[in-house]
């Protein structure tokens, strides 16, 4: 029957974070990550399997539907199913821009891949080795109050991709706190190569 990827939920929404803030996306979102994040907000571990002709096809009858042209890749850590077969199906048979979300622990299958966000849940130099060679769109940091943050080694990248850097608030379910907030704000202000971003669409009432 061919591969099949344990798939948490495919929904049509707004990005909420980054560079394509506020743009029309499909969210792909594989279940199951390698790592245990205290402050992660995503039931990301249940999941149905489905085959990949099935998953295209649930794919393209939202492509059609909404018009979109990009799909958003995310979990969990999609890297743990995500390969080469589903990143050209999307893509060629989809016709889709393909982005990832990922938290930057393993390297990625594809080259085909348009947009790769990393949210580094690991040291920087491990990021570094997974993506010295693909490179990375942008650059994700979840700060939590107190947290310092630490300049990104571009210059060990073998690449030309954009180096995007944004600082996130860390939230608590769906609020902000307002140290949060004040913490990163900082952060940003007193880091002219960073930008700010948040969760946004948890304020939106998006999913």
């Amino acid at each position: 029957m061919g591969r099949s990827y344990k798939v948490n939920e495919l929904f049509f929404s707004l990005q909420g974070e980054g560079h394509w803030a506020g743009h029309r996306v499909l969210f792909l979102r594989l279940a199951g990550c390698n790592m245990s994040c205290p402050y992660c907000d995503t039931r990301h571990q249940d999941g149905e399997d489905v085959t990949l002709p099935a998953l295209i096809e649930r794919v393209d009858l939202l492509h059609d539907e909404h018009g979109v042209e990009t799909v958003v890749v995310t979990g969990g850590e999609p890297f743990l199913q995500l390969d080469e077969a589903l990143v050209k199906a999307l893509g060629k048979d989809c016709g889709m821009v393909v982005h990832v979300e990922t938290n930057g622990s393993l390297p990625p299958p594809s080259r085909e891949i348009d947009w790769i966000t990393v949210s580094p849940k690991v040291p920087y130099a491990q990021v570094v080795e997974n993506f010295r060679s693909a490179g990375i769109d942008e650059l994700k940091v979840v700060l939590a109050p107190g947290e310092q943050l630490h300049p990104f080694p571009w210059g060990d990248m073998d690449c030309e991709r954009a180096e995007l850097q944004f600082v996130s608030p860390q939230f608590r379910g769906d609020v902000c706190p307002a140290e949060s907030m004040e913490w990163a704000v900082k952060q940003v202000l007193d880091h002219p190569e960073w930008a700010l971003t948040m969760q946004a669409h948890k304020i939106w009432g998006c999913r």
